[in-house]
Formats: C-alpha cells, sequence, structure tokens
C-alpha cells in the first residue's frame, strides 16, 4: 500500500514516478527491509507496474 497510494494519479496530484516513490519510502517510519526487499524485486515487477503507468517506470541510470 505504501507504494501504490504515491505511484497512483489521485484527484489532487499526478501519480510520482517509481524511483521517487521508493525515495519517500527510504525516509517513512518503515521497515526498511520491507524497503529493501522491493527495491531488489521492483525491476522484476517493473513491465507489470509500468503497464498502469507507463510514463512513471522505474529510472534506471
Amino acid at each position: 500500500m505504501s507504494f501504490q497510494a504515491p505511484t497512483a494519479d489521485r484527484p489532487y496530484r499526478a501519480a510520482y514516478s517509481f524511483a521517487k516513490a521508493v525515495n519517500m519510502m527510504t525516509e517513512m517510519p518503515l521497515d526498511q527491509r520491507v524497503v529493501s526487499a522491493l527495491i531488489e524485486i521492483l525491476p522484476e515487477l517493473e513491465n507489470a507496474l509500468c503497464g498502469r503507468n507507463p510514463e512513471k517506470c522505474w529510472e534506471r541510470t
């Protein structure tokens, strides 16, 4: 839920990029082991997630 909320369009703001959402999560009072696990598997999930917001896909450098 903490990842889905910022990466989805809302009536009051546009969806954040996946990279920005993950970066925000690293600064939240969340179990950072879970955040790290998300960071590890996110590239594998990218295709499915990008179907929802192609312009917000993970920004690889």
